[in-house]
């Protein structure tokens, strides 16, 4: 089996905010949607059914945890979970807090162009972000 990397698509669109045990995650801060990632650091795998246990239960869990907490803090209307990998095959899930009146309200958010967000509102974002993962890693020590 060989070492896991992540891929260089993510971590170019992305900021690090840390781990929870061995699942690394990440926001997608410029978007106008809080949005997180988890990347289950486990080579080679495409799909939720090929993590290996406890990995597979971890990132269920983790995945709830942090959509309760982001649903909290940006007082969402609904949060969306899922794992596409049509582009990038490297498993990994996303969190998106969705509220009404956003800008894809109610579509999806996939493959849309609206513009970043401003630096300042990029830089409060991920505080916030960085916020939410913080209060859900402590909940797990």
């Amino acid at each position: 089996m060989s070492s896991w990397e992540l891929d260089p698509r993510l971590a170019a669109g992305s900021a690090a905010l840390g781990s929870v045990g061995a699942i690394q995650i990440r926001a997608l801060h410029t978007q106008p949607w809080p949005w997180l990632l988890l990347i289950p650091r486990q080579p080679n795998v495409t799909e939720l059914f090929d993590l290996v246990e406890p990995l597979r239960s971890q990132i269920h869990v983790l995945s709830l945890q942090l959509g309760a907490a982001l649903k909290h803090e940006f007082r969402a209307d609904k949060i969306n979970i899922a794992a596409l990998g049509n582009v990038v095959p490297q498993l990994h899930l996303h969190i998106v807090a969705r509220s009404e009146g956003d800008p894809a309200w109610p579509g999806p958010v996939w493959g849309r162009t609206e513009p970043a967000l401003s630096e300042p509102d990029q830089a409060t974002r991920l505080q916030r972000l960085r916020l939410v993962v913080l209060q859900v890693a402590l909940s797990e020590r």
